[in-house]
């Protein structure tokens, strides 16, 4: 007699096997599946959820067994055929895909956006004893810095003739300091909520001086619009649905990367992730300071106000213009001004 059992609807399989076993094999099939239950877990748990999909047959004695493992799984599924058995197991994979996250595209009002307006001097007198006291703090701070010391003296003898008048080491540093692998995603979480109040500010935002340096950098290196509006760069975020507010407008809220090279953001994107193809006014190509030239990269500021239209690149992709405008809440917040509101043309710096 051959019973069947089948996991036809993905979404509805239980955590728990589905097994249907002849009694005459059941304690031989418990054995050999206790075995490849071992050898799968091995196979799968090493395996990028992006990849293809593999398709592992067995054909030593005893059940045939398949594995499928689909490139961005939400499970994973066994298969197992002896006489008069059919074995399907269905369980949810670690590294599956999980269901994408929603964001809300804003104008990001907790993010701290200050552009120092009128207190430059000030800043970089403050910056490098503050520097040093957050390094103390935070322990890859640290390290990206003492990287980015090596990595500028190779920048700097190769274009600092075409730096721009005012543009000091650290500045170029801590540009090559955001393109380190995993600091700029600490960065940016904490941008994103330092910008609640003033007191949030002082208190718990850690990268005060970094943030100068930065935001001096992109302001310094910046084109006039006209030039770097007229060629689209794009960003992709993986695991993302981006859903658009009332509003028109957005600015990202965080230091943001994208690229000339709109194969490099659809890596980033991770196939049903949120995509951007933006016109940029205040982005700048960073790609010569950066750990990673051949993403093209260009880092769009804080401040940077967008107006927002559909995309076509499929489902959850925008088109996002500049306005040539910028917006801060914030302006010389480290020598006590509170949070406002500021919307304007960002003046000549």
């Amino acid at each position: 007699m051959l019973l069947l059992s089948s996991c036809l609807v993905p979404t509805k399989c239980s955590l728990h096997s589905l097994l249907i076993l002849n009694a005459n094999h059941a304690k031989s099939i418990r054995k050999k599946r206790k075995q490849h239950h071992r050898a799968f877990s091995n196979s799968f748990g090493h395996r990028r959820p992006e990849r293809e999909a593999d398709l592992l047959l067995s054909t030593e004695k005893g059940p045939l067994l398949r594995h499928w493992i689909p490139s961005s799984p939400r499970l994973a599924v066994e298969m197992a055929w002896t006489p008069g058995i059919f074995l399907c197991l269905c369980f949810w994979t670690v590294n599956g895909a999980k269901d994408l996250r929603v964001v809300e595209i804003t104008m990001m009002p907790d993010a701290f956006d200050d552009q120092y307006i009128g207190c430059t001097k000030e800043m970089e007198k403050a910056a490098p004893e503050l520097m040093e006291d957050e390094m103390n703090k935070h322990r890859l701070l640290k390290t990206v810095w003492k990287i980015s010391k090596r990595k500028w003296e190779i920048v700097n003898k190769s274009i600092g003739w075409d730096l721009p008048r005012g543009f000091k080491e650290e500045h170029g540093r801590a540009v090559i300091a955001y393109t380190y692998s995993g600091f700029n995603k600490d960065l940016n979480q904490a941008v994103r909520e330092s910008g609640r109040s003033l007191d949030t500010y002082k208190s718990h935002f850690h990268f005060k001086a970094f943030h100068y340096y930065l935001t001096r950098a992109l302001q310094l290196l910046r084109k006039k619009c006209n030039v770097m509006y007229k060629t689209s760069v794009y960003r992709g975020i993986g695991g993302v649905s981006c859903e658009q507010s009332e509003s028109e407008s957005m600015r990202f809220g965080y230091f943001a990367s994208s690229s000339l090279e709109k194969t490099v953001a659809e890596k980033f994107r991770k196939g049903t992730g949120c995509f951007f193809t933006i016109n940029t006014c205040f982005g700048v190509n960073i790609s010569k300071f950066s750990h990673f030239k051949k993403e093209e990269e260009v880092l769009i500021p804080v401040q940077e106000i967008f107006r927002v239209f559909p995309g076509d690149a499929g489902d959850n992709s925008y088109v996002l213009r500049s306005t040539n405008q910028t917006c801060s809440n914030f302006n010389c917040a480290y020598l006590g001004t509170e949070k406002k509101n500021s919307y304007g043309y960002d003046p000549e710096l």
